[in-house]
């Protein structure tokens, strides 16, 4: 039953290229995910540690300086983590380049910036991605194998 549906398709595919009398340029498709995610200018409103069942509000622990940054995702794949308009430190670059991917179907958010801090390894998990929210989900395992699942939330400026 597959292979039918992917020979039609393809078929369907190579009839509507044959038409040469069309001028018109169609845009690439875009998935639903990636056009919720590009062009907007995400903050972190909620960030939580938990390790085993004790769960830590680490969001209420950043400075003002750390609440006002924003990541800013670009539809070439390239992201940037911007310090916003308060820098904690002025030796601090004003922004971080890196680069971002979907990947496993669209369910990971795969960064070369740090969304967790400067230590933060894997790929979170994307819980949530609305046009009002993006929720993230790692967990990380550090020297002594103690697992930490960290979930970050964002909102568009």
């Amino acid at each position: 039953m597959k292979n039918i549906f992917f020979l039609a398709l393809g078929l369907a595919a190579l009839a509507s290229s044959c038409k040469k009398d069309s001028t018109e340029t169609v845009a690439p498709t875009v998935s639903p995910k990636v056009a919720l995610l590009v062009g907007k200018r995400w903050s972190l409103t909620a960030l939580t540690a938990q390790r085993g069942s004790v769960i830590e509000d680490g969001y209420r622990t950043l400075e003002a300086c750390e609440k006002d940054n924003f990541l800013r995702f670009n539809d070439d794949r390239t992201a940037v983590l911007d310090e916003g308009p308060t820098r904690c430190s002025s030796a601090d670059p004003q922004t971080r380049p890196g680069t971002w991917e979907l990947v496993a179907n669209d369910a990971k958010l795969l960064l070369t910036t740090p969304l967790f801090g400067a230590g933060a390894a894997g790929i979170p998990d994307i819980i949530e991605l609305t046009t009002t929210r993006l929720v993230l989900r790692a967990t990380l395992i550090d020297g002594n194998g103690v697992s930490t699942t960290y979930t970050g939330t964002l909102a568009p400026l």
